[in-house]
């Protein structure tokens, strides 16, 4: 299982001394090029068919998450955490496996064309939503783990897309 850690520079330590914690090797990938980066990123990383983690630059893993994720049966795992107004299970600790990847090869592309008028397509932002729009669409279902991560930060997207609350 490839495990990748997309950022944008300056990363925290924290999160990389966790992932050093799991045992596991992971390859850092920095998308901070521009908007799409992201994207590509996972263009790049469905076209080679692998099972694959991707954790992001603001999530701290536990030791043994990693683990989980690889042990899970399910085909699309994410672990919840602490986003805009409740727990979201998104992008920032994903597993996916290579039978889900060659089941849908087209689900990633679908996803970049999705857009709205703070998002326009393949926006680093919108990757999230519109991956799992695309795959739920398709029939596909997340399994959700609820322990695991810790998201750092204010728990809101950093370019002001969502008003915060007063």
């Amino acid at each position: 299982m490839k495990v990748v850690l997309a950022y944008v520079p300056p990363m925290s330590a924290k999160v990389v001394i966790a992932l050093n914690k799991t045992g596991r090797e992971f390859e850092r990938v920095n998308v901070s090029k521009s908007d799409e980066h992201y994207w590509r990123l996972f263009d790049k990383l469905w076209k080679a068919g692998e099972d694959f983690v991707n954790i992001e630059q603001d999530i701290v893993v536990s030791p043994t998450i990693l683990d989980e994720l690889e042990n899970c049966p399910a085909e699309w795992c994410s672990v919840a955490y602490p986003y805009l107004n409740g727990q979201y299970p998104g992008l920032g600790c994903v597993r996916f496996r290579a039978a889900l990847l060659q089941r849908r090869p087209n689900a990633v592309i679908e996803a970049g064309e999705w857009s709205n008028a703070a998002h326009k397509p393949k926006h680093w932002c919108a990757v999230d939503h519109s991956l799992t729009l695309a795959l739920n669409r398709a029939g596909e279902t997340k399994h959700v783990h609820y322990e695991g991560v810790t998201h750092l930060g204010d728990h809101w997207p950093t370019h002001g897309c969502v008003p915060r609350p007063a």
